[in-house]
């Protein structure tokens, strides 16, 4: 005889089943992160229960969804235990990887300390314990391995200078362009010199050095509107050539500029209206509006175009095809081929920001002329051009 679910039961988990999809997932659902140097020691075989797993990693049995387990019989009633090693994983892609988890940990052992007056019985995950890889006993966080640096002192110097994101991107970049060889032949210390003049690149522009912090970045209400329309934002076709492509409905956002797709005037119009809007909202404090909406399109045109920093081998110099969206104000003859001068709007945007800078030195400089970073102290324009929006 099949059995028969009552009515109370199907609505009890019909309940937990919503619950668990609007805020208890059973899965985190965490932002893909760079896995790489998230090393582990504890062994395969290591098993622990829920209470150990809420106290040392942090972890509630929601977020246990999908890890490796085994059912286990306990003073006659049954449960299950939960390999470390996953476990250690798992808490690692919500709390922000073995250094997330370090300072979650850490604060833990203080409280621990704070009421106990001595770091004696303090239960730390296996590969925080003293010895381990992730010591927590340490006044510091551990550092990860960097995944382009390999050893190299150069590379760690270079890292050093730069903004994180603009290493990462500097890296990307520059794996496809040693890659794009008729003979994959890559010199030894290529990658240092080629990193070494993204030093100086980067050093020369100011605005790098102050990405608002997030990735993605976070958007304020006030910006929801440039956001969407930032959504709307058509795709280039794959074929460059495809120049009628532009006529096409889906592609209202397009044009031809330059020999290349670009932006059109009227989605330009509206972009940069856009903007002006929002920091109108925000006359009283502007500075937070400024920041992240010129990175925000900056980043959008990036990903449509791929138009972002790029190394060039043959020249050995760095570009960045979509830079004018963190540039401070033009001078009219550059205004005539800039996207800003596409449109009225534009020309009301370019106003509010402060002048031009000094021209920067060329990324092929020598490494010898490297400079150091510039001070990112400059505060945003607002409703004139007396200082910098960046």
């Amino acid at each position: 005889m099949p059995k028969v679910t009552s009515p109370r039961k199907n609505r009890q988990t019909e309940f937990f089943k919503n619950w668990l999809n609007k805020g208890g997932e059973r899965a985190p659902k965490t932002p893909q992160r760079d896995t790489w140097g998230w090393e582990s020691r504890v062994p395969e075989n290591i098993t622990t229960n829920q209470l150990f797993i809420k106290e040392q990693y942090d972890l509630t049995v929601w977020q246990l969804d999908g890890v490796k387990s085994v059912e286990t019989l306990y003073d006659g009633r049954k449960g299950r235990a939960y390999y470390e090693k996953d476990v250690e994983w798992r808490a690692w892609e919500v709390h922000g990887g073995p250094v997330g988890l370090w300072h979650i940990v850490k604060k833990k052992l203080k409280e621990h300390i704070a009421m106990n007056r001595d770091p004696a019985h303090f239960h730390a995950p296996y590969d925080y314990q003293p010895g381990g890889l992730y010591n927590v006993f340490l006044d510091e966080p551990p550092r990860l391995p960097d995944r382009y640096c390999h050893g190299s002192s150069i590379l760690q110097h270079c890292k050093s200078k730069i903004p994180g994101w603009a290493w990462d991107k500097c890296n990307k970049a520059l794996n496809d362009a040693l890659s794009q060889t008729k003979f994959s032949i890559v010199l030894p210390g290529a990658r240092e010199m080629a990193m070494l003049r993204a030093v100086t690149f980067i050093c020369a522009y100011p605005e790098y050095a102050t990405r608002p912090p997030g990735e993605p970045l976070v958007i304020p209400p006030h910006l929801y509107t440039l956001a969407a329309m930032l959504e709307c934002a058509a795709q280039p076709p794959p074929d460059p050539q495809d120049w009628d492509v532009v006529a096409l409905p889906d592609s209202c956002t397009l044009d031809v500029r330059a020999n290349r797709f670009d932006w059109n005037a009227n989605y330009l119009e509206a972009l940069f209206a856009a903007i002006l809007d929002a920091v109108n909202e925000r006359v009283d404090d502007p500075e937070p509006v400024w920041k992240t909406a010129r990175w925000m399109v900056y980043d959008k045109y990036v990903t449509i175009f791929s138009r972002g920093l790029q190394y060039d081998r043959d020249s050995k110099t760095w570009s960045d095809g979509a830079r004018e969206w963190l540039e401070g104000r033009m001078s009219e003859d550059a205004l005539r081929g800039s996207l800003r001068g596409a449109c009225e709007s534009g020309r009301r945007y370019n106003e509010l920001l402060p002048g031009p800078r000094a021209g920067p030195p060329s990324s092929s400089a020598p490494p010898a002329m490297i400079p150091e970073p510039e001070s990112s102290s400059s505060s945003t324009a607002v409703a004139g051009p007396s200082t910098a929006p960046y």
